[in-house]
C-alpha cells in the first residue's frame, strides 16, 4: 500500500476533508500517537470520554490502516465496540504504540511532498 492510496481512500470516505485533516492523517502515519499520550491515566480518561460521546455517522471499519506498511491504524470506536472490542486491550495497544513507534519527521516530510497535489486548497 502507498501513502497516496491511503489518502485517496480517506478522501473518498470523507469528501469534505480539509488540509488540516490531511495533515493529521500524514502526521499520525509518520509519527504515531506519542504526542497524544501525556500519561496512562490521562489516556484512559480521554478514551472513556470518547466512548461517552460516540456519534459515528459513517459505517467505518473497526481497524483502518493509516501507513503503507500497515503497522499503524486508526481504530473507529463505534465499529470496534460493535465488533466486541475491549477498551482495556485498545488502551494497552495505544500506550504500547506511543512508547514503541518512533516519530519519523523525514518520513512525514516525504509524505507531505507526495500528498501535496491532493491536498484541498
Amino acid at each position: 500500500m502507498h501513502i497516496l492510496s491511503i489518502l485517496s481512500s480517506h478522501q473518498t470516505r470523507y469528501p469534505v476533508m480539509q488540509a488540516q485533516d490531511v495533515y493529521k492523517l500524514m502526521h499520525q502515519s509518520a509519527c504515531g500517537n506519542a504526542h497524544a499520550v501525556s500519561n496512562p491515566q490521562a489516556a484512559r480518561d480521554w478514551l472513556d470520554q470518547e466512548v461517552q460521546n460516540l456519534c459515528d455517522p459513517y459505517p467505518e471499519p473497526a481497524i483502518d490502516p493509516i501507513n503503507p506498511d500497515g503497522s499503524l491504524a486508526r481504530v473507529h470506536l463505534a465499529s470496534y465496540l460493535a465488533d466486541g472490542g475491549n477498551l482495556d486491550t485498545l488502551l494497552d495497544a495505544f500506550l504500547h504504540t506511543s512508547r514503541e513507534y518512533p516519530a519519523n519527521f523525514t518520513k512525514l516530510e516525504r509524505y507531505f511532498d507526495t500528498a501535496l497535489p491532493l491536498v484541498p486548497g
